[in-house]
């Protein structure tokens, strides 16, 4: 009765074949397992468990045990459940013999390892798959214990390091890697990681050789399953290149700003000096006709002198970082002529632009006055749309002919210097903001700006 209680409540499968490998006892596990009925077994081979593909072998596996006599023997076998599913199952047997030592079976235990088998399967593939992209990934990944000596680089730090193998750099202090100047910063920013992961910071790397390197890096702790710290990881990319880049373009940006710089200086100078001798010339002269030839040397000298000003305020374009600017506070710093209203709702609306930002409101502005005629109000307003924000500039001129409306923002297009409204698209530009003009004209001019969704934001939602 004991002996039938323990099998019977065994979560395995407890069996007894003949040497010919027929069931002469399966405990009722086998239903829950493989969904056969243990009575419905006994006198039949167990290859009916089997897939037939694998029966062959899994009988020399058997007969072979059998046939040695050696104790407990272990196998992994294919089994088949009745509805048709593939498992695993792990048999463990020994052999069963008479008093006179002849085999008369074997007896033993059957585990369905099924899940055991496809989660360690998965825990392969998923350190393969993590091993492959730490090996292979153009950053540097490290990891170090809680004292900071390295347990692990991967190919790339090692390459960047100027060691040979990952096996010289295994124990090494990794702030030893870190300039003497970022120390303090660093262990402080690992110190911080503990809060929670860091990044990215840059910082100074030494290789053996004596090789400076800008990297860029992030940090974080690895913890056990209970939440303690392990250690941490580091994984950094070299941004020496771009510096690089960045550094020499700045340094051809100085050359190329002192060079326009100092030729500008000297043409306005000689412009000067020309518009001196034009107007004296213009005094001096008694021939209505060469009097008219002069003024229009001397309108055209002016022409010049104007645009030479001009790539003073284009040089700068682009130069300094983008920023957040009220749009209230912009357009009111504008002047505006007597006898001109000025009425807006942007207030509280900033928009990421250009440090320029400011001319565009001075430049639509002075086209109002000069080409408006009659204008007296000028008003902006501001709406947002699917995301974006839509400005509004808006005067009660004469407008814009329909057949100038896009050839207003060419260079060169204009009464005047025709580099107004062309600065004000390149403005702009820079941050992704459009510019159109749809006013009806008789009735004013109106140019609507297109604010992308992330370069404008409001602490009250505009109208």
């Amino acid at each position: 009765e004991r002996f039938r209680t323990l099998v019977e409540t065994s979560p395995d499968m407890i069996w007894e074949i003949d040497p010919a490998g027929n069931f002469r006892y399966i405990s009722s596990r086998v239903s829950d397992i493989l969904g056969y009925d243990p009575a419905g077994l006994v006198g039949k081979q167990l290859t009916v468990l089997i897939p037939e593909h694998a029966r062959s072998w899994v009988m020399q596996e058997i007969g072979t045990h059998a046939s040695s006599r050696s104790g407990l023997f272990t196998v992994e076998v294919p089994a088949r459940h009745r509805d048709g599913r593939e498992l695993t199952i792990e048999i463990r047997s020994t052999p069963v013999t008479d008093a006179g030592g002849a085999l008369t079976g074997l007896h033993g235990v059957a585990h369905d390892i099924t899940v055991r088998k496809k989660t360690l399967a998965a825990l392969a593939d998923s350190e393969e798959l993590y091993r492959k992209l730490v090996s292979t990934v153009p950053d540097i990944v490290v990891r170090t214990d809680l004292a900071g000596n390295i347990v692990y680089i991967n190919e790339t730090g090692v390459a960047l390091s100027g060691y040979a193998t990952a096996g010289e750099i295994m124990g090494r202090p990794v702030f030893g890697f870190f300039s003497p100047e970022d120390l303090p910063r660093a262990i402080e920013n690992t110190r911080l990681m503990f809060a929670g992961p860091l990044g990215p910071v840059e910082y100074t790397f030494i290789a053996r050789d004596g090789k400076k390197y800008q990297l860029e890096i992030n940090g974080d702790v690895l913890r056990t399953p209970a939440g303690e710290p392990s250690g941490m990881v580091y994984v950094g990319r070299d941004n020496t290149g771009r510096k690089n880049a960045e550094e020499a373009v700045r340094n051809a940006y100085r050359q190329l700003t002192l060079l326009s710089g100092i030729t500008r200086h000297d043409i306005l100078n000689n412009i000067t000096v020309i518009l001196g001798f034009l107007s004296l010339a213009k005094t001096k002269s008694s021939n209505p006709e060469m009097a008219l030839f002069i003024q229009k040397i001397l309108d055209r000298t002016l022409q010049v002198q104007a645009q030479i000003e001009f790539t003073r305020i284009y040089e700068t374009l682009g130069s300094t970082a983008p920023r957040w600017q009220d749009l209230h506070e912009v357009l009111v710093k504008n002047p505006v002529p007597p006898g001109i209203t000025v009425s807006d709702d942007g207030a509280g609306i900033e928009v990421y632009a250009d440090v320029m930002f400011g001319k565009v409101f001075s430049n639509l502005i002075d086209n109002s006055v000069r080409h408006g005629e009659r204008v007296t109000s000028i008003g902006l307003f501001v709406q947002e749309k699917e995301k974006t924000l839509i400005i509004r500039y808006e005067d009660n001129g004469t407008g814009i002919p329909a057949d100038r409306k896009e050839k207003i923002f060419q260079r060169a297009f204009g009464k005047n210097t025709g580099l107004g409204l062309f600065l004000v698209r390149e403005i702009l530009s820079i941050t992704g903001i459009t510019i159109r003009e749809t006013g009806e004209p008789g009735t004013g001019a109106r140019f609507e700006m297109v604010v992308p969704e992330g370069a404008w934001r409001s602490g009250q939602a505009p109208g």
